[in-house]
C-alpha cells in the first residue's frame, strides 16, 4: 500500500489537528485559514465511525493523529468525563500529571491519556489527491466504506428514481435494473462492485 507524508493538495486552507471518535459520533479539532478575530481554533463534530468517516474538502488531514475511543468507552463511560481536555494552544495546556478532567492538555499527552486506558491510536495518510485513510498503530489500514452513489460510479452505472421511489440504475443508457434501494445494493454485490475501499 502507497501512503504520502505530502502535505494535503494545493486547495488545502484548514488543518485538522485531531479526530476522536467516541460513542456518539466523531470531533474534528481545526486551526481554519480563515478565522474570526478572536481565534483561528475550532471543532467540528459528525456522526462518523472510522469505517464511514470522509475528509472534508480544503482541509489538511497528513499525519493528524487519531483516537478510537469506542471499546474503552463502552466498558468505562466515565472515561469521557474523567479525560484531560486536548488543547489546541499551547499557552493553555497543562502537564499531563497536573491536570484534572476540566484541564487542557497538549494533543501528544491528551493521546497518552487515551492510549494508557487501551484506545486505539492512528494517524491520516493521504492515499490519492482524493482519499485519506486511517492507518492504526497496528499496522491495519482502516477500510472505508463506499457509498451507494460511489459504488454507482465505479461500476460506470448512472441512475434515476421511478415513481414510488423505485431505483433505475443504467449502463450505456440501458435499464440493468429497476426496483428498491437494498435490492440495488445486492444487484451490485452481484456485479462485484466493492462495497469497502
Amino acid at each position: 500500500m502507497k501512503t504520502s507524508r505530502k502535505s494535503s493538495p494545493k486547495k488545502a486552507t484548514d488543518k485538522c489537528l485531531l479526530i476522536t471518535f467516541g460513542l456518539a459520533g466523531h470531533n474534528e479539532a481545526l486551526v481554519l485559514e480563515k478565522s474570526s478575530p478572536l481565534s483561528s481554533n475550532c471543532s467540528m463534530s459528525g456522526y462518523s465511525k472510522p469505517d464511514t468517516w470522509k475528509a472534508r474538502e480544503k482541509t489538511d488531514y497528513v499525519l493528524t493523529p487519531v483516537i478510537d475511543k469506542r471499546a474503552v468507552l463502552k466498558d468505562n463511560p466515565g472515561f469521557s468525563w474523567l479525560s484531560p481536555m486536548p488543547c489546541t494552544e499551547s499557552n493553555r495546556c497543562k502537564p499531563l500529571e497536573q491536570a484534572g478532567p476540566t484541564d487542557f492538555v497538549s494533543i501528544p499527552d491528551h493521546i497518552a491519556w487515551w492510549r494508557a486506558k487501551g484506545a486505539r491510536i492512528g494517524t491520516c495518510h493521504r492515499e490519492s489527491e482524493e482519499k485519506v485513510i486511517i492507518l492504526w498503530e497496528d499496522g491495519e489500514r482502516q477500510p472505508q466504506k463506499v457509498t451507494f452513489f460511489d459504488r454507482l460510479k465505479l461500476a460506470g452505472i448512472t441512475h434515476t428514481t421511478a415513481p414510488f421511489a423505485e431505483i433505475v440504475l443504467l449502463k450505456d443508457n440501458q435499464e440493468i435494473y429497476k426496483g428498491s434501494g437494498y435490492g440495488a445494493d445486492i444487484f451490485l454485490d452481484s456485479l462485484g462492485v466493492p462495497s469497502h475501499g
